[in-house]
């Protein structure tokens, strides 16, 4: 990937549109305010400096989310291995052959730890904002780092989506997790809605099945690196991942929520 044209030239002036913006979406029922990985890895502002998440000039946007009562979804990052030089020895060679554009190992881009620390340090400047995290942080080869992220920042949550590969090569440790920061964890694929998705994702969380194959990030099945193994969580934690702590984080689901109930 290449930059692109500048994020904005004058700062002040894109921080006041998106403001506007924001105020005007939410006001017309939207629910949250996502932010992509471009931020961080690509966006630039006009003097061709790259545009880190917790840039002081941005501050009043992600102020605003808070004020109004939304969540900020925000990606940042992206698996390590596509920060990593693609050779063979890389876990994600075939996936980068496959999608080069995901690869961030050129010098033009910052170094993964670079960009969590930015991450880490955006959300820690904005306590009175939620943070939805998805993809585990982006580091969940990592849970400890992961479950510290989460002990210093009340104000975040994650989801796992398109990261069952790694929770699940790693299921004793990933149950322990799930279970520790039942409150902190909601669902998320990110993948083309199938029924194989989703059976999959209710076997990997629900039973302890082992050595059995996970969907490719596009969501289909036959390409994989490994096999997983299931994770059998407790009825009373599911409940929280599936639908319970959404519920809580996004407000109009709720509502929305009790109309099904009753219907």
């Amino acid at each position: 990937p290449q930059p692109g044209p500048p994020l904005f030239i004058d700062a002040k002036e894109f921080v006041e549109r998106t403001l506007i913006m924001l105020r005007d979406h939410v006001a017309r029922g939207a629910r949250g305010l996502k932010a992509l990985k471009e931020l961080g890895l690509q966006y630039r502002d006009g003097a061709g400096r790259l545009i880190f998440c917790d840039d002081e000039r941005l501050r009043p946007i992600w102020e605003e989310a808070g004020k109004l009562g939304v969540p900020v979804l925000i990606h940042q990052a992206d698996p390590i291995g596509f920060f990593q030089p693609v050779t063979p020895e890389n876990e994600h060679f075939d996936t980068l052959q496959k999608y080069p554009a995901w690869g961030f190992s050129d010098s033009t881009f910052p170094r993964f730890e670079e960009v969590q620390r930015h991450y880490k340090q955006l959300i820690q400047n904005h306590p009175r904002t939620t943070f939805l995290l998805p993809h585990m942080a982006n580091w969940p080869e990592n849970l400890d780092y992961v479950g510290q992220f989460l002990d210093d920042c009340p104000n975040a949550f994650i989801d796992f989506s398109a990261r069952i590969d790694e929770l699940g090569r790693q299921p004793y440790r990933t149950r322990e997790f799930f279970i520790r920061h039942q409150d902190r964890i909601f669902f998320g694929t990110d993948m083309p809605a199938s029924r194989g998705m989703y059976r999959f994702h209710f076997r990997f969380l629900e039973t302890f099945d082992e050595h059995f194959m996970p969907p490719d990030y596009d969501g289909t099945f036959g390409r994989y690196r490994w096999h997983v193994h299931g994770i059998g969580l407790p009825p009373e934690v599911l409940k929280k991942i599936y639908h319970e702590n959404a519920l809580k984080l996004i407000p109009g689901l709720r509502a929305d929520w009790n109309k099904i109930i009753r219907s």
